[in-house]
């Protein structure tokens, strides 16, 4: 299950907390509307949504919504996590939370997650829960085919309120499990946060109730501990109820009421407190370094009280924040182009890191040695915006595209997916964020922008910057600690900037065509239609081969991937790296005769995108747009063939960035861990050694753009798949004036076998590293295989069989790991071959234990197959993600792509429901004795250091 610690503790992105989070967006004036609106106006409630208060106190939301069809989101939200928590109790609200699956009055032991997978969903995707500060959240994803099927969901969700059996058994089970959770999550990091957070949340309950609690208490509860408190704190009024899916709203409400109706309140129920985070008159510091930290990092975080938009007033401030974060950070952002950057990345944000508090800060990302120009650098940024403020020509920019981002959510309000809208309503029971809808928001949005001006942005960030109550944070690597300063050095960098004249910032602007010069372009030669998958496919007059599928999936989404065999497959050894770098450099330079930074300006207000790659066996692109922007789309496709751009600041900055994210990495156990599995699995193949430092040293500009120019020369093996809101006439004089103007010289190239040899034997390693009391094993099948579609499909059957076995029984019946995962990899091209992945966390001194019952699951699997239970399991759940994926553009888009690299029929996306249902257990027998080889197996296990 998954939990949430602490949102973004040490984040450098944008984050916010706003109504349908929104990104940016903007408007043309509308002074008139403008002038009608009253600040002081409530915000409306969004009309179709049903919202209730039982008379015991139950807060329930109910909204009708048919993407996906025939399911529905669920979610029980209780306002109680570990901030309730005594001393004693440090941890229990999560183990209340893993409880709920481990024993209800209707489901007995793991019966509910058996019932779940028996109708198609699965644990962790459709079936989920977290635990934070303040409240525990129940998921719950259900088909909604049947009255039997709702009727069940509904019985799931009150046995979770209020009938969690809590048998002493299942509690120290589960408890094994928990204690799996928390050893998960050791590591630098975590050492990190728990220096920082008694800091940034000083002298407050939630520097002292972390959800995942202490060891010593789980070590050590009796099991009437996590009992107690759920009937002391599981009660009605804290309690909240939604539901949004593809059903009867009025049905659904009257099973709220017949379910959540006859829960009471415990007798003499103590009242729920809520805590505050005190301010602090002064500026703190926080300094921590550990011996495993990979980079530096360093943050002004201002702390406030979590604003609640009611009013239209509190809304157009949160537009307000939006903008200002947004342009700060695309100015910092601008240093990460220079030659010699101060940083690897930075950033503005504003969001609330628990919930009485929110913070604004800005943070940077780099390697040790680049901490105090990394802060000096925020600070003079910050100090730019607070004397001379942003510009007029940035505002509107940032307005644009605020504006046509919230458009396009308009756009698609009758196809957004009910676990999106679940999530607003559900931040409205917690934090009382209003839910007015899109249409609203969007209609509001419009009459605000015009009287949103550039002193208003300057004046929002002025009162963030004028707050007392800031922490400043340095975190980094300890072997480097001369590299992380004091706090009388950040006071001294401080006093620096604060002397420094500083000038204004200079909004460059270039041109606004992207193209001087259009194309001459080329005709369509030829037509092929599809009509059992409603695709059709021409071929242009210059070879390059182009598939239609449209859609009515999105209202306005247009999604493409070109694809052409060859990729670094094609590169020497002795330019590999340059080889594999060439598209990160084409796309750190720009495009044209524009830069990065001039492209990012000149597409602001545009939803478009297009990035260039090269993989082993193949290059190409990928990319979308909005029916608007679909001409700036093919221009940029256009662009990236004919005029890529190799520049050579641009690339100075790249390879500083890499090489300050690199320096570091091998004081990380995992990362050295996952490099020696990687090294052990290809036998040192230098082709596929992880990137060092030593060999970015390899690097060149001039090569990576020779290898780049040569790989997009001759457009005539190329497949452009188009999928999305389109017809095939809407595209055809766009796909006809740059698809057909591309280069062409009909070369028809192929990747090269250049790959790794796989061993021949059982290879069985360990590695010693790490401070924590934590291990990882993996465990990777391997061998040839005989690629067709049926084959491939029977053998993911074997890793989701033996995925459901190894959960049940390292997991639930022995509690030694939190999460084991199997995964599986059929590759066609270069060779036919495949590879199982079994990966898990757990003990060090249970690791032989863990090992004996993994390869007894797999013994039983390859010598006596399976059972119709488990072979049902897996076909229902594939059969209900593929009747969910063929309704997504992504889907297509893929099986299209998919169809094109393995030299398939495009028509099989059809047969897939058929060669699911299929499937026998003689099939899952047969093909688990071909790939759990015992005799060809790596099994790589990584334990503490041996100083530990």
């Amino acid at each position: 299950m998954k939990r949430i610690l602490l949102a973004a503790l040490l984040a450098t992105g944008l984050i916010f907390s706003s109504c349908s989070q929104k990104a940016q967006q903007t408007v043309t004036k509308q002074p008139t509307v403008a002038k009608q609106l009253n600040f002081n106006q409530p915000l409306p409630f969004d009309s179709k949504i049903i919202k209730g208060k039982l008379p015991n106190g139950v807060t329930y939301y109910i909204r009708e919504n048919h993407k996906p069809e025939k399911q529905a989101s669920f979610r029980l939200i209780v306002k109680a996590g570990s901030i309730l928590e005594e001393d004693y109790e440090q941890g229990i609200a999560h183990l209340c939370e893993h409880m709920a699956f481990n024993g209800t009055k209707h489901f007995q032991k793991q019966e509910l997650v058996n019932y779940l997978e028996s109708i198609g969903m699965r644990f962790g995707a459709d079936l989920n829960a977290y635990t934070s500060f303040d409240e525990t959240v129940y998921m719950l994803q259900v088909p909604t085919d049947s009255l039997p099927l709702l009727q069940k969901a509904m019985l799931i969700l009150q046995d979770w309120a209020h009938n969690v059996t809590y048998d002493p058994v299942e509690v120290n089970k589960e408890r094994g499990v928990v204690i799996s959770e928390w050893r998960r999550g050791l590591g630098a990091s975590q050492r990190i946060r728990d220096k920082i957070l008694p800091i940034l949340l000083k002298d407050s309950r939630y520097a002292q109730r972390l959800p995942i609690g202490k060891i010593e208490v789980l070590e050590s509860f009796t099991p009437d501990v996590p009992k107690k408190f759920y009937h002391k704190w599981y009660r009605p009024e804290l309690m909240g109820v939604i539901a949004v899916g593809d059903f009867d709203a009025k049905q659904i409400e009257s099973m709220i009421k017949e379910n959540f109706t006859p829960i009471q309140d415990p007798p003499h129920p103590p009242k729920r407190k809520y805590y505050d985070v005190p301010a602090q008159d002064t500026t703190l510091f926080a300094i921590a370094t550990d011996p495993e930290a990979t980079t530096a990092q360093v943050s002004v975080e201002f702390k406030m009280k979590a604003d609640t938009q009611k009013t239209v007033g509190d809304y157009r401030d949160m537009v307000i924040e939006n903008l200002a974060t947004q342009m700060l950070s695309a100015r910092l952002s601008e240093y990460t182009q220079k030659k010699n950057p101060p940083f690897i990345d930075a950033g503005a944000y504003k969001f609330r890191v628990v919930l009485p508090t929110e913070i604004f800060g800005l943070s940077a990302v780099g390697g040790p040695e680049q901490i105090i120009p990394a802060f000096k650098t925020l600070l003079i940024e910050a100090k730019r915006v607070q004397q001379y403020g942003f510009t007029p020509t940035e505002l509107a920019r940032y307005k644009q595209g605020y504006l046509r981002n919230l458009e396009k959510l308009y756009a698609e309000q009758n196809k957004t997916r009910s676990s999106n809208l679940v999530s607003e309503l559900q931040r409205n029971f917690l934090y009382v964020e209003p839910v007015p809808g899109i249409a609203q928001e969007y209609k509001l949005v419009k009459a605000l922008m015009p009287t949103i001006t550039v002193k208003d942005i300057n004046k929002a960030v002025q009162s963030w910057m004028d707050i007392k109550d800031r922490v400043i944070e340095v975190t980094g690597p300890e072997k480097l600690r001369k590299n992380v300063p004091s706090q009388d050095t950040l006071l001294a960098v401080m006093n620096e900037v604060n002397s420094m004249k500083i000038t204004p910032y200079v909004d460059k602007v270039g041109a606004e065509n992207l193209l001087a010069t259009p194309p001459q372009g080329g005709k369509i030669a030829k037509e092929i239609k599809h009509p059992e998958i409603g695709v059709t496919e021409w071929i242009l007059s210059n070879g390059v081969r182009v598939i239609l599928k449209p859609t009515t999936f999105k209202n306005d989404e247009i999604s493409f991937r070109a694809v052409s065999p060859g990729g670094y497959s094609l590169a020497d050894d002795k330019i590999l790296v340059s080889a594999k770098m060439a598209a990160d450099l084409e796309r750190e330079s720009g495009v044209g005769p524009f830069s990065r930074l001039q492209l990012e300006k000149l597409l602001t207000g545009k939803i478009v995108r297009v990035n260039p790659y090269i993989k082993e066996l193949t290059e190409g692109l990928r990319g979308a747009s909005v029916k608007k922007d679909l001409e700036t789309m093919f221009q940029l496709i256009y662009l990236h063939f004919t005029q890529p751009r190799f520049d050579s600041t641009a690339f100075l900055a790249y390879k500083s960035k890499v090489a300050r994210y690199l320096q570091n990495l091998s004081r990380s156990p995992e990362f050295v861990y996952g490099d020696s599995v990687r090294a052990a699995l290809t036998q040192h193949n230098p082709r596929y050694k992880t990137l060092t430092a030593e060999m970015l040293n390899q690097l060149n500009l001039k090569t990576a753009e020779k290898f780049y120019k040569d790989r997009f020369a001759d457009a005539s093996d190329f497949t452009f798949i188009f999928v999305g809101s389109f017809t095939p006439d809407t595209l055809k004089p766009f796909i006809e004036k740059y698809l057909g103007g591309l280069p062409s010289s009909g070369r028809h190239e192929k990747w090269r076998d250049v790959t790794y040899d796989l061993p021949q034997t059982v290879i069985d390693r360990s590695l010693h590293k790490g401070m924590e009391p934590k291990s990882i094993q993996t465990v990777i099948f391997f061998g040839p295989f005989e690629w067709s579609l049926p084959n491939v499909i029977k053998g993911h059957f074997v890793t989701e069989v033996l995925n459901i076995k190894l959960r049940e029984h390292l997991r639930e019946d022995k509690s030694g790991t939190y999460a084991p995962s199997v995964r599986d990899q059929f590759a066609h091209y270069p060779r036919q071959r495949y590879q199982i992945q079994i990966r898990y966390t757990c003990s060090p001194e249970r690791v032989d234990e863990l090992n004996d019952i993994l390869f007894k699951d797999v013994d039983s699997l390859r010598n006596f197959g399976t059972t119709q239970k488990y072979l049902d399991k897996v076909k229902k759940m594939d059969l209900h993600e593929y009747k969910d994926s063929m309704k997504e553009n992504p889907y297509w888009l893929s099986r299209l792509q998919f169809a094109i690299t393995n030299d398939i029929p495009l028509e099989h996306i059809l047969q897939i429901d058929d060669l699911i249902q299929s499937v026998t257990l003689k099939d899952v027998h047969t093909m688990a004795q071909k790939l759990l080889n015992p005799h060809r197996y790596l099994r790589y296990v990584l334990l503490p250091g041996k100083s530990q």
